[in-house]
């Protein structure tokens, strides 16, 4: 059964100026066991490893296409019927891009620093004509992605993770849009019921961005990671609207070139804790 009543979470809602407001969750950190018995898209295994997490914040829901058109003045999406459904068709360079400007109207530290005249060193894609160089500073106290081991840590719940298939339930009917619910298309943020952080929509609906490249998990234990230091594509978790259900597990792995723009792509945010 999903979780029926949640612990006493704390919940920023920071506002734009004139703008929309979005809420942030608090989330403690911890340790627990990152992978999984199946393989990934391109049918490699997922080490089960232990990582500890540090605290950090979590948007309690996707980035609504009204959020991203204030901050960046246009919208991308594909499902652009409501201004209340997440953002879609993002490739990861607008991810971190917007993550700065949200952060710099807030007047926070932007994480990021995008240098679209050097090409990065570490990017492997042959699919990207940009690789833009982006580094990160995540003492930076601005909105940025989260790391792949923040995303699942929290997918799964953190502290109070009862240890569920998907982000709040063994049925993915509750927690999630995928192949067999959605009709095909994106839905409205927020609509099914949300994981033991109050966090919605991390099974399903869209594949969310996060920092990290993609590379073999490790075997030994890990604090905090961000690796490898290279990779041919970002990492993308949560599954889709268009997936099957052992994609929107919390433990599934998939990831593409950051210059790749799907209508299945969207993007939750982060920050480290104050």
């Amino acid at each position: 059964m999903p979780t029926t009543s949640l612990p006493k979470l704390e919940i920023i809602t920071e506002t734009l100026p004139g703008g929309p407001s979005f809420n942030m969750v608090k989330v403690k950190g911890g340790t627990f066991m990152m992978g999984d018995d199946i393989e990934d898209w391109v049918g490699n295994k997922q080490t089960i490893h232990k990582v500890e997490v540090s605290d950090f914040m979590m948007g309690q829901f996707l980035v609504t296409q009204e959020l991203w058109e204030v901050v960046m003045g246009e919208n991308p999406s594909y499902f652009s019927l409501d201004i209340n459904n997440p953002v879609d068709s993002i490739f990861w360079y607008d991810a971190v891009d917007f993550c700065n400007n949200l952060s710099k109207r807030l007047n926070l530290k932007p994480v990021y620093e995008i240098n679209r005249n050097l090409k990065d060193p570490g990017n492997e894609s042959s699919y990207d004509d940009l690789k833009w160089l982006v580094r990160y500073n995540l003492k930076a106290n601005g909105f940025r992605l989260p790391t792949e081991s923040e995303w699942e840590y929290a997918a799964r719940g953190g502290i109070y993770s009862k240890g569920y298939v998907y982000a709040g339930s063994n049925d993915l009917n509750e927690v999630g849009w995928y192949r067999k619910n959605s009709h095909s298309i994106c839905h409205g943020t927020g609509i099914k019921i949300p994981n033991e952080l109050g966090l919605f929509d991390m099974s399903g609906n869209l594949f969310e961005w996060c920092w990290d490249w993609y590379g073999d998990y490790p075997k030994n234990p890990l604090k905090d990671p961000q690796w490898p230091e290279s990779g041919r594509g970002r990492v993308l978790r949560g599954g889709s609207w268009r997936d099957a259900p052992r994609v929107c597990r919390v433990s599934y792995r998939n990831y593409y070139g950051p210059r790749y723009r799907y209508n299945l792509f969207g993007l939750r945010l982060s920050r480290t804790a104050p």
